[in-house]
């Protein structure tokens, strides 16, 4: 169970970092002042969540950590950090206390009788990392929309690419449950490897979505403003050519003017 914690505190710090680089933007430290501070992080919340034995308490005290974290090291008004910070603290505990709550419905004997209640705590605990992801991802296309931002998923795109947390949890479920026996620690701690990697892949999953649409949106870009050079130059073509044509006339009709006004001091109306 300690090393369940330690696991789900590494894949929570992750969920944080990618949560407040949507709503705050890139960190205002340096990476090794940043590193350092999320290390902090997540051992003091791994010794909150094994040293508070209540929840509420533990819950107000990672609110505070996670919101001092906020104000250190991004930018930004200092309660709109602490605002962002309690946020995702408060959105983890709901999703938490839902995933037990649907679980328990499903597997209510299992849950009586306590006989996988290893298995059942780690499959809880990648559920409800894997909802925290797709929440922030959902948040994250959200702001992109409210902003018209050309870099953005269609909605058959993201349905898209929910099929692949979707796949991991029904694949998570089925093996906890069906081929894991409660008395195989090996057979668990192997698991819990498992699990960790197919977290670690549905996050970078989604930050390879986020990188591939910002590089269409900045190839999209370029090829617009490729696109106004060559209007420009056109435009600026066009006026210079006008500008000869009008230096041409120009030159006739000053010749024809000073044809004239010579005609007019020698008295030669008729010409």
């Amino acid at each position: 169970k300690i090393a369940v914690d330690m696991a789900g505190v590494v894949m929570e710090t992750a969920l944080l970092a990618y949560f407040l680089y949507v709503l705050l933007g890139p960190v205002r430290s340096r990476w090794y002042e940043t590193l350092a501070a999320y290390i902090v992080f997540g051992l003091s919340s791994w010794l909150l969540s094994a040293v508070v034995i209540w929840p509420v308490v533990r819950t107000l005290l990672c609110m505070l950590l996670t919101a001092g974290l906020a104000v250190v090291c991004y930018r930004g008004k200092i309660w709109t950090k602490c605002f962002v910070g309690a946020a995702f603290v408060l959105m983890g505990s709901l999703v938490e206390y839902a995933v037990h709550g649907v679980l328990s419905l499903l597997a209510g004997e299992i849950y009586a009788i306590g006989a996988h209640d290893l298995q059942d705590y780690i499959l809880g605990v990648s559920i409800a990392n894997l909802i925290k992801l797709l929440l922030a991802q959902l948040l994250l296309s959200h702001i992109k929309r409210s902003r018209k931002h050309w870099g953005q998923l269609s909605a058959a795109n993201f349905a898209l690419l929910m099929i692949f947390p979707l796949t991991t949890l029904a694949a998570l479920y089925i093996v906890y449950y069906a081929f894991l026996r409660p008395d195989d620690l090996v057979g668990v701690a192997l698991q819990m490897f498992l699990t960790m990697l197919l977290l670690a892949a549905n996050f970078c999953v989604f930050l390879l979505f986020d990188r591939l649409l910002e590089a269409d949106y900045a190839e999209k870009r370029h090829a617009w403003a490729k696109q106004q050079l060559v209007s420009q130059e056109q435009h600026y073509r066009a006026m210079v050519e006008k500008g000869q044509v009008l230096r041409g006339w120009s030159h006739e009709t000053k010749n024809a003017l000073l044809a004239i006004a010579g005609y007019i001091r020698s008295g030669e109306l008729q010409k």
